[in-house]
């Protein structure tokens, strides 16, 4: 894998493990537990340890010790790691075992390095926004052994969904009981869609005197997931995907793709969260996509751009009648999309001069679109990302297409599907590093098709090449590519 390539610059192999719980399965990387899966029902989407300094920024890891042991249904990881920065010193060793019986606990011993400020330090659980459903009831379990009853909500909720509770709860229309208890801490949970993440946060917080941590002190927790009657689809292994498309979204077209901010005196999304649904008059509404506020990984970036179906649609409630406008960044400032941010991590980031980037402006490109977003604004780049400005440019105004994927849930390739009139266009993307295979069903796109590629092995300063081919191929897509197949009169 060429590093520079995919990511602008000398990366060392990830440790990766895919691991198992009894019916539980996971992705382990960078100290975190992610995508926890029985079957094809995601449970939970992370469980990460993190260290916030004093401008809510996460001082990440570096690890010094990190030991697997893989048992086929069970696992143990033990770890060790320093979060140091300006502004935080905090180390602290962990433990995190998975049981045949579907059980997995998070245990975390840190301490306090030297003395300095913190909002909070603790261990996170993610739930994923699309797996809950937004019609996924709850019940929450509090300190003094009452019980609330909740729902994960349709609509970005700018309020805490509880400010306090010890253990959540939740059962599947299968009938599946899935449970996250919180021992030596104390923990709320927030709506992390009003930050561009695609989630629900379960946070805690270790037992310390907030903000102000002195030097030598020491506190533990440990978080427990549970499953019983573990029902669900069956997940199915596979490098080859079906792509099949159907009807039109509703209220969905191609945004018009602005180079540059126009001057205007319109909120921002955050400042309108809150607001009632209804309250906003103005013809214009626009805001900042910050992908990264919480943590700068590539799963991050990739799976926080689905919420922008979610910002889209609660602004829409609030602004009945506004025009949708996004500036994707990763700096609340008034700039075009880049990784490069002043605040939390300072930047350029070599992501912007990599093949991730220009997938991650197609995820961006897709979802707007499908969120019916009038207006995009994206910075003009040289390289992989300025060809794919390119490719987008003239599908401005086509309707987009529903493109389910199968298997599903599916989390290396996204699709979108477009048609104007007598043309049609597919747009894949891979968002791995795996080489895999994309297979049309139902002939959306037949006959001569043209088809180009943005991958690791186009010239980022040269132009997209085209080619025609005749019958419709399965698409062996490379790592992060992106393909877009058009067919009729299209572009």
């Amino acid at each position: 894998m060429d590093s520079v390539k995919l990511f602008g610059e000398e990366r060392p192999e990830p440790v990766i493990a895919h691991l198992k719980a009894g019916p539980i399965s996971l992705k382990f990387q960078d100290g975190e537990l992610r995508y926890l899966c029985v079957g094809q029902k995601e449970i939970i989407r992370r469980v990460y340890f993190a260290v916030r300094d004093s401008l809510w920024d996460t001082a990440m890891p570096a690890f010094d010790k990190l030991e697997i042991e893989d048992n086929g249904s069970s696992f143990r990881v033990t770890m060790s790691a320093l979060c140091k920065t300006e502004r935080a010193d905090f180390s602290w060793s962990g433990e995190i075992v998975g049981s045949e019986d579907g059980v997995i606990s998070f245990s975390v011993d840190g301490m306090v390095n030297s003395t300095f400020k913190s909002p909070r330090i603790g261990i996170n659980v993610l739930y994923g926004a699309e797996s809950m459903g937004f019609w996924q009831d709850f019940e929450l379990i509090h300190h003094d052994g009452s019980t609330t009853q909740g729902r994960f909500p349709r609509y970005i909720q700018n309020s805490l969904l509880s400010p306090s509770f010890k253990s959540l709860t939740y059962v599947t229309p299968l009938e599946m009981k899935v449970s996250t208890e919180f021992e030596g801490c104390e923990c709320g949970m927030e709506d992390q869609r009003n930050f561009c993440d695609s989630s629900f946060k379960a946070f805690s917080s270790l037992v310390y005197a907030y903000p102000d941590l002195q030097a030598g002190q020491r506190a533990n927790q440990t978080v427990k997931i549970s499953v019983e009657n573990p029902r669900a689809i069956p997940s199915r292994e596979t490098d080859t995907y079906r792509i099949i498309v159907s009807s039109s979204i509703f209220g969905s077209h191609v945004p018009k793709l602005l180079e540059t901010e126009p001057s205007t005196d319109t909120p921002v999304f955050n400042s309108l969260s809150g607001m009632p649904f209804g309250s906003y008059n103005g013809e214009l509404l626009r805001w900042f996509f910050n992908p990264s506020l919480h943590q700068p990984d590539d799963d991050t970036f990739i799976e926080n751009t689905s919420s922008i179906i979610d910002q889209v649609g609660t602004a829409r409630k609030i602004a009945p009648g506004a025009q949708m406008r996004i500036n994707p960044k990763t700096a609340l400032r008034l700039e075009p999309v880049t990784f490069d941010s002043p605040y939390p991590r300072p930047g350029p980031d070599p992501r912007n001069n990599g093949l991730f980037a220009a997938m991650w402006a197609a995820l961006v490109w897709k979802y707007a679109t499908e969120a019916g977003v009038e207006e995009l604004v994206f910075k003009r780049r040289d390289g992989y990302w300025g060809l794919i400005h390119e490719l987008m440019k003239p599908y401005e105004g086509w309707t987009a297409h529903t493109a389910a994927l199968l298997p599903d849930p599916c989390r290396q390739l996204q699709a979108l599907a477009l048609i104007n009139e007598d043309s049609k266009c597919l747009m894949l993307i891979n968002t791995s590093v795996e080489i895999i295979t994309a297979r049309l069903w139902r002939g959306f796109l037949s006959g001569p098709v043209r088809m180009t590629r943005v991958n690791a092995d186009t010239d980022p300063e040269g132009e997209l090449a085209w080619e025609t081919v005749d019958p419709m191929p399965d698409i062996r897509l490379g790592p992060l590519e992106v393909c877009m197949i058009t067919g009729g009169t299209a572009p």
